[in-house]
């Protein structure tokens, strides 16, 4: 159905010139397709995999009657080559992507393999998008016009974060094969392409291209993508195939330490969950530990899991014209990664990076989405989750257009002696001073002169340590927030937030 899609929007583009012999064929196979299909659905039942999603059978009908109309109306030159690209997309393949990867996560097969299937799925479908794109620019000679060009840019940044997702899950054999089917003459001459579009846009084709060879340049990388999709697939359970998970009634279904499962249970997204409903969301769920520095998405990426951090710190940022980056919160413990993107599936508002070893529970969107329309106890957390964030985003904008350099750095220091249960006079910054500046809205120096302001009433700074005089030091700077979650709150003065000008030390 991809290729179907390709030689349709080609041969919209030039008017039925070109891709007539092709498009024919590719009909052809689109059918065998899915006759084939239809015959293997069957042993799914009238439910398919899991009977609170949609029936597989129901997808495939749909597909058909829509394809049916789609025809017609390339054979006619009835469809523009952007409709006929939006309709084939969205009507037809995504469909069947999410039909596969439900499938695939239906069966007794580890998460890792089932989350580099459908990246390797999502990846591919780019690279075929790119093929009808770049192939409708060379029939039209729009290669220079800037809304072409941006398309492709945004095609490429998409290729770019499902390669990366893939590489991250998939077994070091399977990304050694696929590299060196990779590695061909005309996978060189694509590499080629894209180099130059990003320094000579207008110039990165060469002026003898012509659409069927450029259809044929990404044919060959999809097919290589098809090849792994195919080894993947059969290491999937076969259709119909039950699962032979442990029941996730009795069995904690992700793999992890004790801390991060305490972690998980307390989140306010699972807080209205029973123990078999939460079990049975995180059946499709895993645990991923990522280090330091490692870059998790750019902005405007596409979304494919909701992750929520059970210890490290994620910086989430923009960069900046100048070329800089502004840090616009650093999320630990408990905080979810841009759920809001997840939920209403757009692409991301920023780039998000990991700032210090991180450990993350990773759950599908495509699967989260489904559960949050059949739960209401799992769309109550997550209206409970958002409105905590959305108080936490508050609370930070209110510091930093409010409260004074060295009233930001005190509040942020009592935040981290509470986490720490008030154990030790002994504060360790949690990652990098820059960062510390960033994340409290102010320059790395300010920051030292802050510093050099508590050093002077006495307090000591060593590296990446802060030590307090008294653990009642930074009292004067709680505020309702840090006043709840502070371990004296039941002994101390300035419990429920009181002024700075009033408080009294605990």
């Amino acid at each position: 159905m991809q290729r179907e899609r390709g030689c349709s929007t080609l041969y919209l583009a030039s008017r039925s010139t070109l891709f007539s012999g092709r498009l024919d064929k590719a009909r052809l196979q689109t059918n065998r397709g899915l006759e084939d299909l239809a015959s293997r659905l069957q042993a799914l039942g009238p439910t398919g995999p899991d009977p609170g999603h949609r029936s597989p059978v129901t997808t495939l009908g749909e597909t058909r009657s829509h394809l049916a109309t789609f025809r017609r109306a390339v054979s006619d030159l009835s469809l523009s080559p952007s409709e006929c690209l939006s309709t084939c997309s969205h009507t037809m393949i995504a469909p069947f992507i999410r039909l596969m990867t439900g499938i695939a996560r239906s069966g007794a097969v580890p998460v890792s393999s089932v989350d580099a299937y459908e990246n390797l799925l999502l990846w591919k479908d780019t690279v075929g998008l790119e093929r009808a794109l770049g192939g409708r620019g060379l029939a039209t000679n729009a290669l220079a016009n800037e809304e072409f060009l941006e398309r492709i840019f945004f095609l490429l940044t998409e290729q770019e974060s499902h390669e990366r997702a893939f590489l991250s899950c998939a077994p070091d054999a399977l990304r050694e094969r696929l590299s060196l089917a990779l590695k061909t003459d005309s996978g060189k001459t694509l590499e080629q392409i894209h180099r130059r579009l990003k320094r000579e846009p207008g110039r990165a084709w060469d002026p003898g291209l012509e659409p069927e060879i450029w259809f044929d340049l990404l044919t060959e990388k999809v097919d290589a993508l098809h090849s792994c999709e195919t080894l993947i697939s059969e290491a999937l359970p076969h259709t119909g195939e039950p699962s032979t998970s442990p029941d996730p009634g009795h069995t904690w279904p992700v793999t992890c330490q004790r801390s991060e499962e305490a972690v998980i249970r307390a989140l306010p997204l699972f807080a209205a969950l029973s123990g078999a409903e939460l079990a049975g969301l995180l059946r499709h769920g895993a645990v991923r530990r990522l280090p330091k520095g490692r870059l998790l998405f750019l902005e405007g990426e596409q979304p494919h899991h909701l992750y929520i951090v059970l210890s490290g710190w994620l910086k989430v940022f923009k960069a900046t014209p100048d070329g800089e980056e502004a840090v616009l919160q650093m999320l630990g413990e408990g905080c979810a990664l841009m759920e809001s993107s997840v939920y209403l599936d757009r692409p991301l508002s920023a780039s998000v990076q990991v700032a210090q070893d991180a450990t993350l529970l990773s759950l599908p969107a495509p699967v989260l989405r489904e559960q949050i329309r059949s739960s209401n106890s799992l769309a109550l957390g997550v209206l409970t989750s958002m409105a905590s964030n959305s108080q936490k985003m508050i609370r930070q904008i209110e510091s930093s257009r409010l409260q004074s350099v060295d009233d930001r750095l005190g509040n942020f220091l009592l935040g981290l002696l509470n986490d720490q249960g008030r154990v030790s006079r002994s504060i360790r910054l949690p990652y990098d001073k820059s960062l510390v500046a960033s994340g409290l809205n102010m320059k790395r120096e300010t920051l030292s002169r802050a510093l050099g302001r508590l050093k002077a009433k006495g307090w000591r700074v060593e590296s990446n340590t802060v030590v307090i005089p008294t653990l009642s030091a930074l009292c004067g700077h709680c505020d309702p927030a840090l006043s709840a979650e502070c371990p004296s709150r039941d002994t101390c003065e300035n419990s429920g937030g009181a002024s700075r000008e009033t408080a009294k030390p605990a």
